[in-house]
């Protein structure tokens, strides 16, 4: 009797752990009076809580999945009187997820932007427009998971 009670409790406890939906929340757009709104979702591994995720998971295999990151950021000076830290969530670039080994690994994609960047996903190829990092030159490229070197790297305009 007590076996089967606490068998229903953890499932009580645990059970919406593992349908957490998304919440929104607002990032502040390149002109300070622009907002967007992002739905994050946590990215929990064990029950534990790894990362902050947005947008929807892409399976590359049944066992690996990529997925966007996001990143709470305190955006308060150390100096500030401000009573309450000043929280901000920024899009980050993507992460490769292990199910099986619970493994999180950064994607180093060339001339992501963060901000800018929008990516497309077939299978184990992405597809983005790239921006150099001083922010002259825009570029297609077109990646494949694995490699060191984009398949296609060809500057536009």
């Amino acid at each position: 009797m007590l076996r089967s009670f606490l068998i229903a409790l953890a499932l009580v406890l645990v059970l919406p752990l593992a349908f957490a939906t998304s919440k929104p929340h607002v990032v502040v757009g390149s002109v300070e009076t622009s907002h967007q709104e992002l739905k994050i979702r946590p990215l929990l591994v064990d029950s534990k809580l790894k990362e902050y995720t947005t947008g929807l998971p892409h399976d590359v295999t049944k066992r690996l999945f990529v997925v966007r990151r996001d990143f709470h950021l305190n955006d308060s000076l150390p100096n500030d009187k401000m009573s309450a830290p000043h929280w901000l969530w920024q899009r980050g670039g993507w992460i490769l997820v292990d199910r099986t080994t619970g493994r999180i690994s950064t994607l180093a994609l060339p001339d992501f932007d963060s901000y800018y960047s929008v990516a497309e996903w077939y299978r184990d190829f992405i597809a983005y427009c790239g921006l150099s990092e001083d922010g002259t030159r825009l570029s297609a490229v077109v990646m494949q998971l694995g490699r060191r070197k984009p398949l296609l790297h060809r500057p536009l305009g």
